[in-house]
């Protein structure tokens, strides 16, 4: 696995051949900021989904990431991607957390990520969030 968008920061991993380092953003924008330690890239959270639709991408129309409740891990390629995803699924049913994964349908598309959430343990049936508008996807366990 390469790198981890958290909604506020973007951790990444080594560049390629090319010296590009991949980020894949559905819901901020990377920017780099000098400060004291260096240059650092941050992610300005916005709902860029619109937007994206607009120009022919999939989207979401409301993000996970706008609660600060995904990640997107960015791994190498496919295989990484295939033998990434049951090591997520075990952790989260380790640490009893109830997580919506998705993978199959980017890895369609040719990208190599994976979205992990934990919109269940927020706006399921009961929680706390379950009032605020939402899909009703996130009220479950899923993977796709």
């Amino acid at each position: 696995m390469n790198g981890v968008y958290k909604g506020t920061r973007l951790q990444t991993g080594k560049p390629d051949a090319n010296g590009k380092i991949k980020h894949t953003l559905f819901a901020g924008i990377a920017i780099e900021k000098q400060n004291a330690y260096g240059t650092t890239e941050e992610i300005i959270e916005v709902c860029i989904s619109q937007a994206l639709i607009q120009q022919g991408f999939r989207a979401a129309k409301v993000s996970p990431h706008e609660f600060f409740l995904a990640a997107d891990v960015d791994t190498a390629d496919a295989a990484d991607t295939i033998n990434s995803v049951p090591i997520m699924r075990e952790a989260a049913k380790e640490l009893g957390i109830k997580v919506r994964i998705g993978w199959q349908d980017y890895m369609k598309q040719g990208q190599s990520f994976i979205h992990v959430d934990v919109c269940p343990e927020y706006f399921g049936k009961g929680k706390v969030w379950n009032h605020v508008t939402h899909p009703v996807q996130w009220e479950s366990v899923s993977e796709w």
